[in-house]
């Protein structure tokens, strides 16, 4: 883990957790992640920081190859993804090393050769390792602080009703992320290809006395401090773009089938979160579809 990176943005910026590329296969979803760049690049107070698995760097000897979607060696994806991201070079802050890139340690380290290739002289691309502390500040001071990790979650549920299953994943989502760092406001993984937003709680009542007299507060977002109570901050699964099915065909014209089809996931939603921030206060964060 990265302990501290420090970025300074202006009062009024929008920050986006992206990732989950996967590209170097036919199941990513590369007109998706050009509109997310496209997004990014649109506004000169957007920013981004990227969440791991940029490529998928599966080789011959992974039991999840298959040579009909397979799309180059790590190599050639890894220029494809720098390509890509050029565009936003000069805004993007930070990269994470996603379990697909670890895998492939033992010949390179892709993250830090993205990083290297991205960062320009007057901007660098911060390596944040799998996961990392952001301290994000302006002329004034720290507005916030955000944790980043491609984590290792599973989100799933056997609830029988649609909003049931979505507030256990959410909450599963909480419960994983909430210790991890109790000074950041927002907290937030990759990995599941899912995208989940779960807000500070508004609704919880809270008794004080002030002055001989009871009075009822809310629960809200929390004051950044060195302890902030768990639920008064944001938490984010950041999506991705790699779909369950493809409309491919291989050369002989049969439909391509994906290890996410394979291991019977669910639809997943391809979308990308974002963290508006105006006057140095988190307004809110809201999701992208592509």
């Amino acid at each position: 883990m990265h302990p501290g990176i420090k970025l300074f943005y202006p009062s009024d910026h929008d920050l986006i957790p992206f990732g989950d590329f996967h590209t170097g296969s036919l199941m990513s979803h590369e007109g998706g992640i050009r509109e997310a760049i496209k997004f990014i690049a649109a506004e000169p107070y957007r920013r981004a920081v990227h969440m791991g698995d940029a490529v998928e760097a599966i080789i011959r000897d992974d039991k999840r190859f298959d040579p009909a979607l397979a799309v180059g060696i790590p190599a050639q994806q890894r220029d494809y993804v720098k390509e890509m991201l050029d565009p936003i070079k000069e805004k993007l802050d930070i990269m994470l090393i996603g379990n697909h890139e670890w895998k492939l340690l033992q010949y390179e380290n892709i993250t830090i050769s993205l990083c290297k290739a991205l960062s320009t002289p007057n901007h660098a691309v911060e390596y944040g390792t799998f996961s990392c502390v952001a301290e994000i500040h302006d002329n004034i001071g720290l507005m916030y602080k955000i944790f980043l990790t491609h984590g290792n979650l599973r989100l799933q549920s056997q609830a029988k009703d649609y909003q049931q299953m979505q507030g256990n994943k959410r909450a599963r989502l909480r419960l994983y992320l909430k210790d991890f760092a109790s000074d950041c406001l927002i907290m937030a993984c990759g990995h599941t290809h899912q995208c989940h937003i779960v807000q500070p709680t508004d609704e919880q009542l809270y008794l004080y006395y002030q002055e001989g007299k009871i009075k009822q507060g809310y629960l809200g977002l929390g004051k950044q401090s060195d302890y902030i109570d768990p639920d008064q901050r944001y938490y984010i699964n950041t999506g991705g773009f790699f779909r369950l099915y493809t409309d491919e065909v291989d050369p002989e014209g049969y439909h391509l089938t994906g290890y996410p089809e394979l291991s019977g996931y669910k639809p997943m939603e391809l979308a990308f979160p974002v963290i508006e921030v105006r006057d140095r206060k988190i307004q809110r964060v809201y999701k992208v579809r592509v």
